[in-house]
């Protein structure tokens, strides 16, 4: 009789026990937020634009990479993140001749915030990414090419012609916003572009003329 009763009392400790152990394993593993519930809502604005956009390019940089293309005016959502700080780019793309793209506008957010079980939102109107040069003779036989900062450009790179048209022109280029001509003699068209840390060109700036000492 006292092993009968032994019996299934030990197998209900054993039970319980086992239950214990089970929900004290489930405890210690990491309970992951399902992926639908981090996002980040990125709303395109056009900011200043001197030539019609295109479409834009939006850059995700963080914890989660993506690169995706956006209508101008729109609101993009993106699931599935990982949670952590961001850097969201757009560039706003416009076509030159031979279907070429370049980058008319460009803006950028840092140190975006998404956070596990939220949505978060981030608003871009970028800036114009067209240099505006401007000339100098800062000696008598160096002539300087001077242009305002542009935002989100890592490089300038010059085309510098005897043409007007610019069209066989050589190249050079600057991290810098001055260039200088040493030496130049007669007249010269000179464009400047800037260039982003995606590799990425913008549209060409007007032509400047440079008179350069004989």
């Amino acid at each position: 009789m006292s092993d009968l009763l032994r019996r299934p009392a030990s197998r209900l400790f054993r039970a319980a026990l086992a239950g214990m152990l089970s929900t004290a394993a489930a405890c210690d593993e990491p309970t992951d937020v399902p992926a639908a519930w981090i996002s980040l809502d990125v709303v395109v604005g056009r900011g200043v634009q001197t030539a019609p956009v295109s479409q834009y390019v939006i850059h995700i940089e963080g914890p989660t990479e993506i690169v995706e293309l956006a209508d101008p005016g729109s609101t993009r959502t993106f699931g599935g993140l990982q949670p952590g700080i961001y850097r969201v780019a757009l560039e706003g793309i416009t076509y030159i001749p031979f279907g070429v793209g370049v980058v008319e506008t460009f803006g950028e957010a840092v140190d975006v915030h998404v956070a596990a079980g939220s949505n978060t939102r981030v608003t871009i109107a970028p800036s114009s990414f067209v240099p505006q040069p401007s000339t100098s003779r800062i000696l008598p036989t160096v002539n300087q090419i001077d242009w305002a900062p542009i935002p989100g450009a890592t490089e300038y790179r010059l085309s510098i012609d005897r043409d007007s048209s610019i069209t066989n022109a050589f190249t050079s280029g600057t991290e810098g916003t001055a260039y200088q001509l040493h030496g130049f003699q007669g007249t010269w068209y000179v464009r400047v572009r800037a260039r982003n840390r995606f590799g990425t060109l913008g549209v060409p700036s007007r032509a400047v003329t440079v008179n350069a000492s004989q």
